[in-house]
């Protein structure tokens, strides 16, 4: 299902709880044409009928006939979008199939990892660090104070 707008969405969230508060959670599917056992079934808003607390409006599906019967035609649209793909430039091409057959990074790439690795590891550690976190005065934004106590 699509929303417009944000209160849309919790209304639907809204009444989809009502229902399954009043009446459970769905036990069946209602498709004729659907033969599967599923673990688990959803509550479905029947075509053309209002989002309202009105049981209905609503039919028990299971998940694929669920998604079947929601489909719409945008929908479909933006699915196709994200099964084709998006556009690639040539430089991150490159870079894919170079990581596809083993050469994994550039010269470049890992002077610059190599430089991270360093700022990160080579840090002095903090005296206070293990004192601090197993100290029985910890106290959220009391750690200044501690420090000068200890002194």
């Amino acid at each position: 299902m699509i929303f417009k707008t944000v209160a849309e969405k919790k209304h639907y969230d809204r009444v989809h709880q009502w229902i399954r508060y009043h009446y459970g959670s769905a036990k069946e599917c209602q498709n004729p044409n659907c033969n599967k056992s599923a673990k688990r079934y959803e509550w479905s808003l029947i075509k053309n009928k209002k989002c309202e607390k009105n049981i209905k409006n609503y039919k028990q599906l299971c998940p694929s006939c669920h998604r079947l019967y929601d489909m719409t035609e945008s929908f479909k649209n933006k699915l196709k979008f994200y099964r084709t793909g998006r556009k690639v430039s040539e430089q991150t091409r490159l870079r894919m199939r170079n990581a596809r057959i083993g050469k994994y990074h550039t010269k470049a790439t890992k002077e610059n990892m190599s430089r991270m690795h360093k700022k990160i590891w080579m840090k002095k550690p903090d005296p206070f660090y293990h004192f601090w976190t197993k100290s029985p005065f910890y106290i959220k934004g009391q750690r200044t104070k501690l420090k000068t106590l200890i002194k």
